[in-house]
């Protein structure tokens, strides 16, 4: 019989377990909290390292609105879901002519941008939607308040342009409403709508909450808003402020033991040596390292799950493994054995390894530990 290569358990050591029913759960429950919203599902960065084309095909059985992503690369794989894409980022000349053709959403932060697009559109004999990109804050890209009053009204005469949307973006969101920053970039973003306004120029898709703007920031959630962005909230994480939807996280880290050995008083661990045991000690070496995604700030303080208990790591994590130590389970009669798996990340039994554990340690947030997740981690589907 010949072995199946295709079976991601024959050749991956290292998986991360996504459960799209979870995923489908909190979209629908963001729906309902977002009451009379539309909400684009975020998926770019291969929808934060879950997976783009599975995370955006599982929602479209809870008929998501649309989709956004950071470039013409990332929405591509998409266009098979037949479902609005917005690009939210800036778009290159050499994206341009197949980002028009398959008719994406795209953003104008700037009057040179809005003629690029007219000049395509034009050539292709096609009419693009598009959204003006206000910086109220950021201080990333898109149009000042003043230069959108002073631009807008020119850039909308421009031929094969529907510019039917307008939206910016929350730099300190988890401030929530009290915030000066978002009470300011409020206060532009409204102002800039009120003057455009009184010269009938108004706008079907008006949109300023990302996940941490949802949970934070009542005043992205009413009108004149129309749509939300929600792209971290879809795995069941937070950002910083209050957690106001409930929601469940979706994927699970799991690897395998490489080995288990004793090793003896006085022998160290890994690179540079910055583990010496203390006493004879059970190690046990995991099949992932930072390689796979695994933080080398975790070496000598973070911790692994094993059998449902803690266990911490020894010295400091290399490309392709990390050593934990099993003392725990030294004196068991069933001692522990190559090829049994080990949780990198998510609950086993009583305990939990959290995105947010690593982050902490890392000092960075959760968007970065799962972008992190390299190719070398196998994507697996539950609930499919």
């Amino acid at each position: 019989m010949t072995n199946n290569i295709n079976d991601i358990n024959n050749i991956y050591r290292t998986s991360l377990l996504v459960d799209l029913n979870t995923v489908r759960e909190n979209y629908t429950n963001i729906k309902k909290y977002l009451s009379g919203m539309e909400v684009f599902a975020v998926i770019k960065a291969d929808a934060y390292g879950t997976g783009a084309e599975e995370v955006a095909g599982a929602l479209l059985k809870v008929n998501v609105d649309g989709f956004a992503v950071s470039c013409l690369a990332e929405a591509i794989p998409l266009l098979k879901y037949e479902k609005p894409i917005q690009i939210l980022g800036a778009v290159f000349d050499f994206e341009l002519p197949i980002a028009v053709e398959h008719d994406l959403i795209l953003a104008i932060a700037d009057e040179k941008t809005a003629e690029r697009i007219s000049r395509e559109a034009v050539k292709q004999n096609k009419t693009v939607e598009c959204y003006f990109k206000l910086d109220t804050g950021m201080g990333r890209f898109g149009m000042t308040p003043e230069e959108a009053l002073q631009k807008i009204p020119e850039i909308i005469k421009y031929p094969n342009l529907s510019c039917c949307g307008i939206f910016s973006h929350l730099p300190a969101a988890g401030e929530g409403d009290e915030s000066a920053l978002n009470r300011e970039q409020e206060r532009k973003f409204l102002l800039v709508l009120s003057e455009l306004e009184k010269r009938s120029i108004t706008f079907k898709h008006i949109h300023f909450s990302n996940s941490p703007g949802m949970n934070s920031c009542e005043f992205v959630r009413k009108s004149p808003f129309t749509r939300a962005r929600i792209g971290l909230c879809l795995h069941g994480l937070y950002d910083d402020g209050p957690r106001t939807v409930p929601l469940t996280p979706t994927m699970k880290l799991v690897s395998r033991l490489a080995s288990v050995r004793w090793m003896k008083k006085g022998s160290t661990v890994g690179y540079s040596r910055t583990h010496t045991l203390e006493e004879d000690t059970l190690v046990g070496l995991v099949a992932a390292g930072y390689a796979d995604g695994v933080p080398l700030a975790l070496s000598n303080c973070g911790s692994m799950l094993f059998r449902g208990k803690k266990c911490k790591i020894l010295g400091r994590i290399s490309m392709d493994y990390t050593a934990i130590s099993l003392q725990e389970f030294a004196g068991e009669q069933n001692i522990p054995e190559t090829g049994e798996k080990v949780t990198l990340l998510g609950t086993d039994g009583k305990e939990t390894v959290s995105v947010y554990d690593w982050a902490e340690i890392k000092k960075t947030h959760p968007y970065e530990i799962l972008c992190a997740l390299s190719p070398r981690v196998a994507r697996v589907y539950l609930n499919k």
